[in-house]
């Protein structure tokens, strides 16, 4: 009888491959999804620091030595109405602060519907090594 077959050779060497393969393309598909929660962790932690916030004025400080795109500042009031404006590289009078240690004041923003704030919240815009843009977590102080 003249049977013909894949040796266990030829078997073994096909199996590693596919687990290679299939190996290949999980670290393809996870690494990337990884990385991006980490690198913007990095980037964010600790980026921006709300000096003072009062009812008039918002004083943030650039803390880290990050590429800062722009800066988003809320105000809240207590039924949780929203006023909000952006400052950029570029922005007049006030821009984002260049620095380490730099310093903006910017007036808070007004609540639409005319309540008084009682918080702020400031969400900075940084770039990645890649030259991505992504939104950071918000910092948030209550009104003095």
């Amino acid at each position: 009888m003249n049977k013909k077959g894949i040796s266990a050779l030829i078997e073994t060497v096909l199996l590693i491959l596919v687990v290679l393969a299939a190996a290949g393309i999980i670290f393809g598909a996870v690494i990337p999804m990884l990385r991006a929660p980490v690198e913007k962790a990095t980037l964010c932690e600790g980026a921006i620091d709300v000096t003072s916030a009062t009812a008039s004025s918002v004083t943030i400080t650039k803390a880290k030595d990050v590429v800062i795109d722009s800066i988003t500042v809320n105000a809240f009031d207590k039924d949780g109405k929203a006023g909000t404006f952006t400052i950029t590289t570029t922005s007049t009078p006030v821009a984002v602060p260049a620095a380490v240690g730099a310093v903006a004041t910017v007036n808070t923003p007004a609540i639409t519907g005319g309540g008084s704030p009682v918080k702020v919240s400031i969400v900075a815009a940084v770039n990645t090594t890649a030259n991505k843009k992504i939104a950071c977590s918000p910092v948030e102080a209550p009104i003095a």
